[in-house]
């Protein structure tokens, strides 16, 4: 960086949602500068004349294929240095930065003839995971207004501690 202290994407995407698609692609060095944000919730920048924090409140969301060539598991595709390809590739993301994430899915392939034949069902319907986020975000309501803090209410649970989040 130059020796002006300014906003990076992780800044930029404050109270929003950072994507990082193909996220073993990334310099190792910038995964791991993920962590201590992923924690407190902002982002110091250092520069040779300034010292700035910047919020840093951010859903991330990162996807990978299991290998570099992306076929690892799949037995007709897969490339000749399966299993060994995968664990390298995988082994990319350290335990610590997984450790920050909520939720982790795998999802396996589908085909591409599956998907555009209407009379095979893939998964569930968006209408159906509105109405199962829509009763989620109903229950966290209804929770955090009886919690006897009122800093709280109204509070995403993400952003609640230990404690007021178990109750």
């Amino acid at each position: 960086g130059g020796s002006k202290a300014k906003p990076g994407e992780i800044s930029l995407s404050h109270h929003g949602v950072l994507f990082l698609d193909e996220m073993p692609e990334f310099n190792r060095q910038t995964l791991e500068a993920l962590r201590q944000p992923l924690e407190t919730n902002e982002i110091a920048v250092a520069r040779v004349n300034n010292h700035i924090t910047y919020p840093a409140n951010i859903q991330l969301i990162a996807a990978m294929n299991p290998c570099r060539c992306g076929f690892y598991g799949q037995e007709e595709k897969q490339c000749h240095r399966a299993p060994t390809c995968a664990k390298d590739y995988q082994s990319k993301i350290s335990g610590p930065l997984l450790d920050r994430f909520d939720i982790i899915l795998h999802v396996h392939p589908v085909k591409t003839e599956d998907l555009k034949n209407p009379n095979i069902i893939c998964g569930e319907s968006s209408a159906i995971i509105a109405e199962r986020v829509r009763i989620a975000r109903t229950r966290q309501h209804t929770r955090n207004k009886l919690l006897l803090d009122a800093t709280t209410q109204g509070v995403l649970n993400s952003n609640l501690d230990g404690k007021n989040l178990y109750e």
